[in-house]
């Protein structure tokens, strides 16, 4: 299982990489979670609760591990096709 733990309250280090975790003012419940350490600046993604109940941190961690579990060992970059059935 992946290192996972947090530095602060919107920075966390998971898998040994750095992440940023922003909840949007202007929308409650819904994260932005860019990755700081990654290869390509532009990496992240959005979390958002339907039900405007608060994410709990560990359905954010578990989709941080999600997403890098895609990422290709020999890049470093998110491959290009993942098998999302598991």
């Amino acid at each position: 299982m992946a290192d996972v733990r947090t530095t602060s309250d919107d920075e966390w280090v998971v898998g040994g990489h750095r992440w940023t975790v922003t909840e949007r003012a202007d929308e409650s419940r819904c994260y932005d979670i860019a990755w700081v350490s990654g290869p390509d600046p532009s990496y992240g993604f959005t979390l958002a609760s339907s039900t405007r109940t608060p994410i709990d941190d560990a359905v954010i961690r578990r989709e941080i591990v999600h997403v890098l579990g895609g990422v290709d060992p020999e890049t470093g970059h998110l491959s290009r096709v993942r098998d999302v059935s598991s």
